[in-house]
């Protein structure tokens, strides 16, 4: 804080007597007085604490295409078994102390993991019958086709993050 204080001024005359036997004249006493000039400024404390910023993993996965024809006859379609990738990801763990005066605290940014997915395509183009039966009596071939089985299981990402600890100034 800055203190400036400027005394008070007095300034008196004093009465003016004028008779005609004696002659008094007689002036006060003038006083003046400036007080004293305090100025000060108090320290100035500034703190800026740290920033943390951490981008996760970005995982990008893209599963298998399965294109079937069926057969002309009978036919059971392929079987696709697929199990997505599992994501663990644990975020980073901030710790800061800050100052004991004016201290503006960390900054954390953190962007966690993207995961893109795109599953498997099946195409398949179902059996195509046409049969024009004879005059008489006739019974036809069987065929029996089962088709294939696709089993897949994606991958599995386990990401623990950074840890950070800040002790701040005192």
């Amino acid at each position: 804080p800055t203190h400036e204080s400027n005394g008070p001024t007095h300034e008196s005359n004093g009465p003016t007597h004028e008779s005609d036997d004696p002659t008094h004249e007689s002036n006060g006493p003038t006083h003046e007085s400036n007080g004293p000039t305090h100025e000060s400024e108090g320290p100035t404390h500034e703190s800026e604490g740290p920033t943390h910023e951490s981008e996760g993993p970005t995982h990008e996965f893209e599963g298998p295409t399965h294109e079937s024809e069926g057969p002309t006859h009978e036919s059971e379609g392929p079987t696709h078994e697929f199990e997505g990738p599992t994501h663990e990801s644990e975020g980073p763990t901030h710790e800061s102390e800050g100052p004991t005066h004016e201290s503006e605290g960390p900054t954390h940014e953190s962007e966690g993991p993207t995961h893109e997915f795109e599953g498997p395509t099946h195409e398949s183009e179902g059996p195509t019958h046409e049969s024009e039966g004879p005059t008489h009596e006739f019974e036809g071939p069987t065929h029996e086709s089962e088709g294939p089985t696709h089993e897949f299981e994606g991958p599995t990402h386990e990401s623990e993050g950074p840890t950070h600890e800040f002790d701040g100034p005192t």
